[in-house]
């Protein structure tokens, strides 16, 4: 293989994600614009004076449901004492519920972030 096959196969998937992106932001919708009733057009979702895309819509569902199910409260630290501490397992335990914490943090901003940018 060239020295720059590597280079070669990011191009080629970078071009390829742009190509797919670029046909997601122009979709509008499944059915024609053109043949829609006066009233359909009065009940479509605006965003900047644009239809919104289809799949705004359900992306916007699906992160709906998601927040729905996640807990919405900060979930409790474990209690520390003097002999929990000496417990390996509880070492263990308290440091993936310190992740776990701090990953449904960054998870709610990440989908909140989602809400407001597809509502």
């Amino acid at each position: 293989l060239p020295n720059n096959a590597d280079q070669v196969i990011l191009q080629t998937k970078a071009n390829t994600f742009v190509q797919k992106l670029l046909k997601m932001q122009a979709v509008t919708d499944d059915e024609d614009l053109a043949y829609q009733d006066v009233e359909s057009q009065k009940n479509k979702s605006v965003i900047g004076g644009a239809a919104t895309p289809q799949w705004m819509k359900n992306l916007a569902a699906s992160v709906a449901e998601w927040l729905s199910i996640l807990p919405k409260e900060e979930l409790s630290a474990l209690k520390r004492t003097v002999e929990n501490i000496k417990d390996p397992l509880y070492r263990f335990f308290e440091r993936e519920c310190t992740i776990g914490r701090n990953l449904l943090k960054t998870v709610l901003t990440d989908l909140n972030d989602v809400v407001r940018y597809v509502t």
